[in-house]
């Protein structure tokens, strides 16, 4: 690990060292592994924030999962990495912060950590529920494991029924599985100067903005050759980790493509422009006539967020591989708000088709945007049942609540 350039800064802190000192005893801890576990998670601990006497703690697996959190989440009292789960290691800090409730994003699961946590009180839930097919057959074939590692956890609040019918497949009561949907079918943030973006981003008046978000190595170049012979297309490349920045960069000069990046504020008018640059996706998003959704060409990665273009109004384009995106997959196969990426000239020649697209996006994401409520009733619900005056503040969806346990 300490040899890879991106995990060297966080090397010694994966021991404990520099771990936050945490006074109070009513804390929120909340763990998100890497950038898309932690975006999903910001409505959420906004929502959690609101009762003021809640110290918020937030850990990361990864440097970009930390810099996004540190970003998305400022309003948090402590970030830190999570150390390695080995009891001798995390115990001493579960012990000394005792955490009220512990909440993990999606699949990052830690024996030492969740058995530590539940050792000194906490409540454990799982919110934005997932596991692969994958994950599920390993489990099946270490019972005993695997039974260790969910009876600490008190609620799964999963994404879709097809994580709730794996995680029964595994022996989890149903009486603690809520599906509650998907964190990531949320409301983007506030909106943006349009046309000061525009200048930033060097987009004219009279181009069709293609966004290739969340991109990974190989995509970038397989885009750009599909729309070379397709004038007045302005590309926008925001690939998914920093530390392919300068990769993606070079890659591009290697080909004689006339690009411009972001972070030198050129406004240039190049085809191709570099968002080099964290917490932008949405607003390239916002800007587009089109997006792809990156890691779906790429069989190792299944894909990431499908429906974030939706917020926007904006059609989806995808590639083969989106086996890590199930639910998010067939909600927008339902409601036609995306197509196959073999569709993309269609799609940069007919405006028609694309607001007819983008239309049935902004249905989807109306009629989904449910998660948070019912994650936040998930919670509120656990806590009356064992001691309310812990988070006195938090929401409450009397609808929900009355829904949980039939």
């Amino acid at each position: 690990m300490i040899t890879k350039k991106k995990y060297r800064k966080s090397f010694l802190k994966k021991f404990g060292l520099g771990f936050p000192k945490i006074a109070t005893k009513n804390v929120v801890w909340i763990h998100a592994v890497s950038v898309g576990e932690t975006k999903a998670v910001v409505p959420l601990a906004k929502e959690l924030k609101k009762d003021h006497s809640i110290h918020l703690l937030v850990t990361s697996g990864t440097e970009t999962g930390h810099a996004t959190a540190i970003q998305e989440l400022p309003f948090a009292d402590s970030h830190a990495y999570l150390p390695l789960d080995f009891f001798y290691i995390i115990r001493p800090i579960v012990k000394k912060i005792q955490p009220s409730l512990l909440l993990i994003s999606e699949t990052d699961l830690w024996f030492s950590l969740q058995k530590s946590a539940k050792e000194y009180g906490a409540k454990i839930v799982l919110v934005n529920g997932k596991i692969s097919e994958r994950s599920t057959s390993r489990l099946k074939k270490v019972p005993f494991f695997s039974r260790s590692l969910f009876d600490t956890i008190d609620y799964f609040c999963v994404q879709g029924e097809i994580y709730k019918s794996r995680f029964l497949s595994l022996g989890i009561a149903s009486s603690k599985i809520v599906v509650t949907g998907n964190l990531k079918i949320m409301p983007p943030p506030s909106l943006i100067n349009r046309e000061t973006w525009r200048r930033r981003l060097g987009i004219s008046q009279d181009t069709v903005v293609l966004t290739c978000g969340s991109t990974h190595a190989s995509e970038e170049i397989a885009l750009l050759d599909l729309v070379e012979d397709i004038p007045n297309v302005k590309i926008l490349l925001v690939p998914r980790h920093p530390d392919r920045f300068d990769k993606v960069a070079a890659l591009l000069e290697k080909k004689g493509i006339s690009y411009s990046r972001f972070t030198k504020n050129s406004a240039s008018l190049a085809r191709v422009t570099l968002v080099d640059k964290m917490g932008i996706l949405n607003i390239c998003y916002s800007l587009s006539d089109i997006a792809f959704v990156g890691g779906t060409l790429t069989k190792k990665v299944g894909g990431h967020n499908l429906i974030e273009p939706c917020f926007f109004g904006v059609p989806v384009l995808y590639g083969p591989h989106i086996h890590a995106q199930p639910d998010l997959f067939e909600l927008l196969t339902k409601f036609e708000a995306g197509a196959p990426l073999a569709q993309l000239r269609e799609l940069l020649i007919s405006s028609q088709k694309r607001k007819c697209i983008g239309k049935n996006g902004l249905k989807l994401t109306r009629e989904y945007a449910l998660a948070l409520p019912k994650t936040i009733s998930t919670i509120s619900l656990l806590f009356e049942k064992s001691y309310p005056d812990k988070i006195g503040a938090l929401p409450r969806d009397g609808a929900v609540v009355s829904s949980l346990g039939s």
